[in-house]
């Protein structure tokens, strides 16, 4: 009886961490390269000057970036998940 309570108990916190690494971000670990090719002021789209920048993800967010993932600038943006999920999870933590 005490074997199976442990076999259940470890494949519970087995689950429980499998389900808690799939929340990652998901581009963790990958450099892209964003060019610019437009800008927006006063609602109005104007042409970009087809500058750019690399951007690395992480598990937790993501900060600009050399071509090889090294930062290259001070700030960091932390994950806070996908389109409109993220933008409610964010506004019902300020609640």
């Amino acid at each position: 009886m005490k074997n199976r309570i442990f076999l259940l108990t470890f494949l519970t916190f087995t689950a429980l961490a499998i389900t808690a690494q799939q929340t990652d971000a998901p581009n963790a670990n990958l450099t892209y390269y964003y060019r610019q090719t437009g800008v927006v002021r006063n609602n109005t789209l104007g042409a970009g000057d087809n500058t750019g920048q690399f951007i690395t993800f992480t598990r937790r967010g993501c900060y600009d970036s050399d071509r090889n993932g090294m930062q290259a600038g001070d700030g960091f943006l932390a994950y806070q998940g996908i389109g409109n999920d993220a933008l409610r999870n964010r506004q019902m933590q300020r609640m």
